[in-house]
């Protein structure tokens, strides 16, 4: 019995977090994402910087979260000037 609960338990585990406004793990990541961008930008990797804000304001969106939509938005303005 110990064994089926770990194995079960072992299996959820596993399992990938989905991304929702409930939990919060959309938001998460889009943070995530403009810090890499952030980060490239200082560097100078223009492109690697788009491609996170991109990617950033693509999952917020998905999270309907217009602020860091904005944000993000920002940011690749601001890579394009």
């Amino acid at each position: 019995m110990v064994v089926e609960i770990h194995v079960a338990g072992r299996a959820a585990h596993n399992q990938p977090i989905k991304p929702t406004p409930e939990n919060g793990a959309a938001e998460k990541i889009a943070l995530d994402l403009m810090g890499l961008g952030r980060s490239f930008a200082r560097q100078g990797k223009r492109n690697e910087a788009k491609e996170y804000f991109q990617r950033a304001y693509f999952v917020s969106e998905g999270a309907g979260d217009i602020r860091a939509m904005a944000e993000a938005a920002a940011e690749l303005k601001q890579l394009a000037a």
